[in-house]
């Protein structure tokens, strides 16, 4: 397994924080620090320790970042299943499409920003984990 891999269709994404006297700087980029191009960007930010959010998959890969504060992130590729705690800004998970994802336990400093790599008007959501979609990302021929 790969030391940055959490399960097979997530995984952790160390990228650059730039601090210096006038604050900090995150950018996110394909060419600067992404695996896709991004087409859309929304942010999570206002949830309360008791709110829970997602609890879908997608058909598009997503990057996600804890800008501030932190949450508990559970994932679910269909075979495997993870809970990781996401509280540094340079800490990104990336995570392919068909992978089921849920946040909660969310600080209420807490913003998320997440980066995909399909426009909102051609994500599609699904309430559990969509194997067929993650074995595309795999490379299984049988899956085209």
């Amino acid at each position: 397994m790969n030391p940055l891999e959490i399960i097979e269709g997530v995984r952790w994404l160390n990228v650059s924080v730039n601090r210096d006297h006038r604050g900090s700087l995150l950018a996110l980029g394909h060419e600067q620090s992404l695996p896709f191009a991004i087409r859309r960007t929304h942010c999570v930010f206002g949830c309360s320790p008791d709110d829970v959010r997602g609890e879908h998959s997608t058909n598009c890969r997503e990057a996600i970042s804890a800008i501030t504060g932190d949450v508990t992130i559970d994932v679910d590729n269909g075979w495997q299943q993870e809970t990781i705690r996401l509280d540094k800004p340079g800490r990104m998970i990336v995570i392919e499409a068909g992978v089921w994802v849920r946040f909660r336990e969310f600080k209420p400093e807490t913003v998320l920003v997440v980066a995909a790599d399909l426009d909102y008007s051609k994500t599609k959501s699904h309430r559990s984990p969509q194997f067929h979609r993650l074995r595309v990302y795999r490379g299984d021929a049988a899956a085209a």
